[in-house]
């Protein structure tokens, strides 16, 4: 991607002022899910909400945050909001598991599954 340096200058900025809410959001979550905030603060939540379906994004953004910005603080935080996952595969009803995904992955998927269709077809005998 080729960017001037006006953009540049843009996107390094944002990304920076993201950075730091997501830091200071880090320390003030301290191993809570956020939902939704009350008074301008997250509630503590019951075991009872654990699997809600958007459980799993304050996690990856944590995980992904650790590996750009190499900061333990995110890594602990992510740690343990999987420790709390861990109990809605306890609990006896549906599960979705959000995971934060490289999209340029799905090229290669894409390729590699149709490598296999071909190969099933050429091993199937003909009609």
């Amino acid at each position: 991607m080729n960017l001037n340096q006006q953009q540049t200058a843009y996107l390094s900025d944002t990304y920076n002022r993201m950075e730091q809410k997501f830091r200071a959001e880090c320390h003030r979550m301290n191993g809570r899910i956020p939902y939704i905030s009350i008074d301008g603060a997250y509630p503590t939540w019951d075991e009872s909400m654990i699997n809600w379906w958007t459980n799993g994004f304050w996690g990856g953004i944590m995980w992904q945050l650790y590996h750009a910005e190499n900061n333990s603080d995110y890594m602990s935080e992510a740690s343990c909001l999987e420790e709390h996952l861990e109990k809605a595969f306890e609990q006896k009803v549906p599960v979705i598991i959000d995971c934060p995904v490289d999209y340029r992955e799905n090229t290669k998927l894409t390729e590699h599954l149709k490598e296999l269709i071909k190969s099933y077809q050429a091993q199937q005998p003909e009609a």
